[in-house]
């Protein structure tokens, strides 16, 4: 049975990630044909001349079945080979925005650093200092981040999968209205949102005020 398990690094959040990704886009593709905003699919007896009796069980079987599990497969492909949270966030400015304001800012504030960095220095602080030193302190802190940053990724990426199939159903179906799946998006929108700012960020800050004022000094000189 496939569970999901707080992680303890980012390998690990990364396996959550993917897990969660999958559940949530069956779940939600299955929804979908379960309010017929996916129509079902017919197949024509003569592809099935054996089976003429159960027709409608396998009607049944990939509308239910086999269009939200090959919508999960594909967007765990997606999670899994190509990191599309990181894109996207990257795309966005979301990964700098975290980079800079909950993780850098809180760092030379501890060590009363007045510093202005660009995106470069940013990046090259993160790689040369945060992450290395991250790896030093107390545990907890670092897996209660990974904890909330993997749920918040979850969200992130299921963003995507609606933002990604309401708008090939508009494009599709440009007869029908799509409010209560744009809807949708916006409350989901909205809660990834407050998850983030109000609990991962909170956690992220505090793994960056345990790195030692005296090796963020020492980059910094």
């Amino acid at each position: 049975m496939l569970t999901i398990k707080s992680p303890n690094n980012y390998n690990e959040m990364l396996e959550g990630l993917n897990k969660g990704t999958f559940f949530t886009t069956l779940i939600f593709f299955f929804v979908l044909r379960y309010v017929e905003i996916i129509p079902k699919i017919i197949i024509p007896e003569s592809l099935i001349p054996p089976m003429k009796d159960y027709k409608e069980l396998m009607d049944w079987v990939v509308s239910f079945g086999a269009i939200p599990l090959a919508a999960a497969l594909l967007a765990t492909f997606l999670s899994s080979f190509f990191e599309i949270h990181n894109k996207i966030s990257t795309l966005l400015g979301t990964r700098y925005i975290w980079d800079k304001f909950f993780i850098i800012t809180p760092m030379l504030k501890s060590a009363n650093i007045n510093k202005q960095l660009n995106r470069a220095e940013i990046k090259l602080a993160m790689n040369k200092l945060y992450y290395p030193e991250a790896k030093k302190i107390d545990q907890h802190y670092v897996q209660l981040f990974w904890r909330y940053a993997m749920f918040f990724w979850i969200f992130f990426e299921h963003i995507f999968v609606v933002l990604t199939t309401i708008c090939a159903l508009e494009f599709i179906d440009r007869d029908k209205s799509f409010t209560g799946l744009w809807l949708y998006l916006a409350a989901l929108s909205v809660v990834t949102l407050a998850q983030w700012y109000f609990v991962t960020v909170k956690k992220s800050i505090d793994q960056a005020n345990q790195i030692p004022v005296k090796a963020i000094k020492k980059y910094f000189k």
